[in-house]
């Protein structure tokens, strides 16, 4: 399938005249947005920024200790735009997201071949959920920026280790540890793609793989140390950047049921006097035991010490309510993979009313666009799973099920953003190479059920979404 790639020069006009579409067409989306009102962790990044030029030291956020890399992005564009430091920023996301398009691309050339570089090409400039993050204060546009180069080395990895060299081993790790500064995800994926490494069998030696894995470690290791030994300084804990885990189990190992996405939807709705989403009733998704919820170890200063002890709490509560730990997981499971997306959400809440995407017209364009996206995206890319090359396979199946596993404490659309390269990758070689009706039946059946379980959160936030202003 995949004898076209990786043996030619690639063709990089028609993938560079997709970039620029690609950006253009976020840079449109920036217009229409206007100005949407901050909600959530936008406000707490920019409080850290804030806190940063002005102390000249980083402060956690109380609830989570983010790695430093976003916020102390932020606090330089304050500090050299001023009050326009947050637009510069938003503009400064759209254009870094050509290097998402662009190496989502060649991720798809490399496992598919030429012509499924282009439909990949052409799917990240149309997919509306993603375009969305470029102009919000979330990291997901910087972190895909230098997490699609690094995963799209590990795919040469893999798929062709003779074309990669050491240099492309440094750079991968510096692109990784870049990533880990943005979000702590990708410095436990490149562990689990390290160990991939060793036991791929078949192109390369025991000894080359463990020397690859090595260098490659090593450089991660370098860049994260010195913000370790910060931590250490701060806290008395070796916490590689940042630490989530706490503040997550408070969430997702509890009685509470949680899903971002919607929690702010019924903040919507009940400031138009309309009745609160509720979880689904079904017996085999509800909590036995609602009196089992558990609160934040308040009483403990240490943000570091105190989100070990919620840790410790939600790991408690996992062991005394087994039933609802297992079952909870299938609901965060249909969270995870329900169509709902950022800009679906933010019309529902009424983010965008005062901005041209708030019109009615393009509000229900958009709502009917940022709907199909996932649902298509989704389908598409289950269904191709089955006709990868086979030595892609250790990259794609780890990846795609570290970020499964990651959404099993809370989990809302966003967290399968950084999947997003590979299931356009594999949806355009899918659509490419044709898709067999079988894998398709197959996908149908294995996302429809976990869409229907997510529907009467989706079919509200739909309400809301298409209303007018």
């Amino acid at each position: 399938m995949n004898e076209v790639a990786g043996h030619r020069p690639p063709k990089l006009r028609p993938l560079l005249w997709l970039t620029a579409l690609g950006v253009g067409l976020r840079l449109v989306l920036y217009f229409l947005a206007g100005e949407p009102e901050l909600v959530a962790d936008e406000g707490n990044y920019i409080y850290s920024a804030i806190y940063w030029n002005y102390f000249g030291s980083y402060a956690d956020s109380y609830r989570f200790l983010w790695p430093p890399g976003y916020p102390f992005l932020l606090a330089k564009f304050l500090a050299v735009f001023g009050s326009h430091g947050l637009e510069a920023l938003k503009l400064f996301q759209v254009v870094v997201s050509a290097s998402t398009g662009l190496f989502t691309m060649l991720i798809a050339r490399e496992l598919f071949g030429e012509r499924p570089s282009r439909l990949a090409g052409w799917i990240w400039c149309l997919y509306l959920p993603l375009a969305g993050y470029t102009h919000l204060l979330w990291t997901e546009s910087l972190l895909l920026a230098v997490f699609t180069p690094a995963l799209y080395l590990m795919v040469r990895q893999f798929s062709r280790p003779e074309s990669v060299r050491d240099g492309h081993l440094v750079l991968a790790g510096l692109a990784f540890a870049a990533s880990a500064y943005l979000k702590e995800i990708a410095l436990y994926l490149v562990v689990l793609l390290l160990l991939a490494m060793l036991v791929q069998r078949g192109m390369l030696e025991l000894r080359e793989r463990t020397r690859r894995a090595s260098l490659l470690f090593l450089v991660v290791l370098v860049c994260v140390a010195p913000w370790t030994l910060r931590n250490y300084s701060v806290y008395g804990r070796f916490l590689p950047l940042g630490t989530t885990m706490g503040e997550n189990s408070y969430n997702g190992m509890n009685a509470r049921y949680v899903n971002f996405d919607l929690g702010v939807i019924n903040e919507t709705r009940v400031a138009r006097g309309e009745e609160k989403i509720q979880p689904p009733t079904w017996s085999f998704f509800r909590n036995s035991d609602p009196g089992g919820a558990w609160n934040r170890a308040a009483e403990i200063h240490n943000t570091a010490d105190r989100l070990n002890e919620q840790t410790r709490r939600g790991w408690g509560w996992a062991r005394s309510h087994p039933g609802d730990f297992v079952t909870s997981r299938v609901r965060k499971l249909g969270d995870l993979l329900a169509p709902i997306s950022f800009p679906l959400r933010h019309l529902a809440m009424g983010r965008y009313d005062d901005a041209p995407l708030g019109s009615p017209v393009l509000r229900k364009l958009t709502t009917v666009w940022a709907l199909a996206c996932p649902l298509l995206l989704l389908l598409l890319a289950f269904a191709a799973l089955g006709q990868l090359p086979r030595e892609s396979r250790w990259l794609v199946w780890t990846t795609l099920s570290f970020v499964l596993a990651t959404a099993m404490l809370v989990s809302m659309s966003r967290f399968r953003v950084p999947a997003l390269p590979l299931l356009m990758a594999l949806a355009a070689g899918g659509i490419s190479h044709g898709l067999r009706p079988r894998n398709l039946i197959l996908a149908g059946l294995v996302l429809v059920p976990l869409w229907l379980l997510a529907f009467p959160g989706l079919w509200a936030l739909l309400e809301l979404a298409w209303s007018a202003a």
